[in-house]
């Protein structure tokens, strides 16, 4: 039995340490690389000021992102799951021997819905695991909610098994317990929706959705992070966002620039993308251009067309765009995409 648990949990354990061991430092240098000196110095000064007299240069910015990011924040999490999944194994592996064996015993008895309660969820784990560690998707986050899961798995399908017939009990509680957790809580709703008559509504839909790029699951992963409208997203720290979010820093800073232009146009934005105009960095371009000494050919007809379009006059809109191209988030991400 020992041997048999001690298998189940390297299962679920063996993909993060690999992670910490080859992904994690792929993902730093993902960040560090995409950033150069003076792209270093906005974001320090940007996001954490400039009182403590530290240097701001490459060096201190992996310094600030091994601190924030390092892999000892891996420690707790990842402990907390190996203790938690061995507990719960343990107790389903010993029960299950005990069903086998009638002469064996087992630590605590559980129903037979609860172990297949707990096998769903322990399934579902380890697909998570694997796959969040090959696309180098893995934050100590994602741990504590494959902990989270494991714990809930057995009292969660207990309680939906009762709901139906003693013959579907088991085999519902594993297939609810290898859903998604984001699923299996909509089932719950509705099923106690059904039950109790009271209409438990899932939250509005935010406004994310409306930037090129973010759909519904882009969207639940930035307002798991706290992010839930677009004004949070246009001044957020873009690496951080990066880092808790696990997608490529390219894509979040393409979402902030987006973010960073709609403040200003709102539903007009989209309008704007046939003129090259998708967010922040392309207005800082396009207004560059236009102000330099040799403005590109067709510049101001673009202008014209572009006013016309969104249905303002010239240089008002010409203003705004200034706005946009000065405001101190787009410098940063400017400097950052160049270097890039």
């Amino acid at each position: 039995m020992w041997g048999f648990v001690a298998v189940l949990v390297l299962f679920l354990v063996a993909p993060i340490l690999v992670f910490l061991v080859s992904g994690w430092l792929a993902r730093k240098r993902e960040i560090v690389n995409s950033i150069s000196k003076t792209g270093a110095k906005i974001y320090l000064d940007q996001f954490f000021g400039n009182d403590s007299g530290e240097e701001r240069d490459l060096p201190a910015f992996e310094k600030c992102y091994t601190r924030r990011f390092g892999r000892r924040m891996y420690i707790v999490p990842l402990v907390l799951l190996t203790l938690s999944a061995s507990l719960l194994l343990i107790l389903a592996v010993s029960e299950v021997l005990r069903l086998l064996d009638a002469t064996s015993d087992s630590i605590l008895r559980l129903p037979v819905v609860s172990i297949a309660a707990l096998a769903g969820g322990y399934m579902w784990a380890v697909n998570d695991v694997i796959g969040r560690a090959r696309r180098f998707d893995l934050a100590p986050v994602h741990i504590n909610w494959m902990t989270f899961r494991l714990i809930i798995s057995i009292p969660m399908g207990t309680a939906v098994a009762e709901v139906f017939s003693d013959e579907m009990g088991a085999p519902l509680a594993f297939f609810l317990g290898a859903f998604p957790t984001s699923t299996l809580f909509t089932i719950i709703r509705r099923l106690f929706k059904q039950q109790s008559k009271i209409d438990v509504s899932a939250s509005r839909k935010g406004d994310l959705e409306m930037l090129q790029g973010i759909d519904s699951q882009v969207s639940e992963r930035f307002v798991d992070e706290g992010i839930s409208s677009v004004v949070q997203l246009a001044y957020c720290d873009p690496i951080d966002l990066t880092m808790r979010s696990n997608y490529s820093f390219s894509f979040v800073a393409d979402c902030v620039s987006q973010a960073l232009a709609w403040l200003y146009f709102e539903e007009s934005l989209p309008k704007m993308r046939v003129y090259s105009i998708r967010g922040a960095q392309e207005v800082w371009n396009f207004v560059n251009g236009i102000d330099g000494e040799q403005a590109p050919s067709g510049a101001s007809e673009t202008l014209t067309l572009l006013a016309r379009s969104l249905e303002i006059e010239e240089n008002a809109l010409l203003l705004t765009l200034r706005e946009i191209s000065e405001d101190p988030y787009t410098n940063f991400l400017v400097e950052v995409w160049q270097t890039s």
